[in-house]
């Protein structure tokens, strides 16, 4: 972040602003009650929410803040597109912990697409939106699934599979696609806030606005996103780093990945069992993380390592093994039918790791 916008053309001429100023009203609304018990005021339909000016095309309404990330969960190859709505006039606060804190009402939207195998080629079509809510007594959960012909997406009151033939790099696959229950979205997002996407290791970096490139906290920060100016990073909040980046350390590469896909249970607070002492996220030194070279403290039922991590044996490292499964063993446990290839990453630093061993 360099804290002054970078939306300037090469000649250092003035250009359009990388994103209109925040409006005066709010237009993407879900209701002013809560889900309970079957019943919501949330709208049944997508298309009420005021969130999209339309579906087909999908055009944004004027107060979603668009947001890309640096590292990407893995979720079975999905197309990601990322927005978040502040109330008019709120603001994100940072405490002295560098914790973020999103106000009250506030709307995370996140929308998956594939491309079909009986789309027209390279058309993405998306398959569902899940919808994050701020309410007084904590965050709320919804998902919305998409139409055949892309016209509406409705509301789900529970979890749903389609079966899906989608185009990845391999080609043609086969999918069980998983709507997730509001119990399931609850067992990831318990800890902190209960955000993972929209933080500072996250979207420290530039984005791509189509008519120019900036630093994506200075457009926040100039948005009034925040409730005063951004301090300079803690060493815990370096930015992340995108898995495939070869340009990055093989270490980072692989700490980001196991971050992104695993650190939302293993760590403090996390959905793991009581007294595990795993802690996966990015910011934590790796001779704190209780990873390399510690045995597994259960009895290793789904693969035979006997190591979370082993350096340089990856086929004694559970982490890795597991990450490689898809049935009841599988890491992560919820939200994939797919292996990533891009878990690839562990398995080549797990093997690096042999030359120097688990630094503290």
């Amino acid at each position: 972040m360099t804290g002054e916008s970078s939306a300037t053309s090469d000649d250092g001429a003035e250009v359009e602003p990388p994103l209109p100023p925040r409006p005066d009203q709010q237009f993407c609304r879900f209701g002013a009650g809560e889900w309970h018990r079957g019943e919501s005021t949330v709208p049944s339909q997508l298309s009420e929410t005021g969130c999209f000016v339309s579906l087909d095309p999908l055009v944004p309404a004027a107060d979603l803040v668009p947001f890309a990330v640096n590292s990407q969960l893995w979720t079975d190859g999905a197309h990601k597109d990322r927005w978040v709505v502040l109330p008019v006039g709120a603001s994100i606060t940072i405490d002295q912990a560098r914790n973020w804190w999103y106000p009250t009402d506030t709307i995370i939207i996140k929308n998956f697409s594939y491309i079909l195998e009986t789309a027209a080629e390279g058309r993405m079509r998306p398959v569902e939106t899940r919808v994050m809510i701020k309410r007084n007594r904590g965050w709320e959960f919804h998902s919305y699934r998409w139409r055949r012909g892309e016209s509406e997406a409705d509301l789900l009151d529970g979890g749903y599979v389609d079966k899906l033939a989608v185009v990845l790099d391999e080609g043609v696959v086969q999918l069980d696609y998983a709507y997730p229950t509001r119990e399931q979205c609850d067992v990831c997002h318990r800890t902190q806030d209960r955000v993972f996407g929209p933080l500072r290791h996250q979207l420290d970096r530039v984005v791509d606005y189509g008519h120019v490139e900036a630093e994506q906290l200075d457009v926040w920060q100039q948005l009034g996103m925040f409730a005063g100016p951004l301090a300079e990073p803690e060493p815990h909040e370096r930015p992340l780093v995108d898995a495939r980046d070869e340009s990055a350390s093989l270490e980072d590469r692989a700490r980001s990945y196991l971050h992104v896909n695993c650190s939302h249970c293993h760590r403090p607070g996390g959905w793991a069992p009581p007294g595990m002492h795993l802690d996966l996220r990015y910011g934590i030194a790796l001779g704190e993380a209780r990873l390399c070279d510690e045995p597994l403290q259960f009895l290793a039922v789904w693969s035979p390592g006997e190591f979370r991590i082993k350096a340089g044996d990856p086929e004694s490292s559970s982490v890795w093994l597991r990450s490689q499964l898809r049935n009841a063993g599988q890491m992560p446990p919820i939200g994939t039918a797919l292996r990533d290839p891009g878990s690839e990453v562990v398995r080549q630093w797990i093997e690096a790791l042999g030359e120097g061993g688990c630094r503290p």
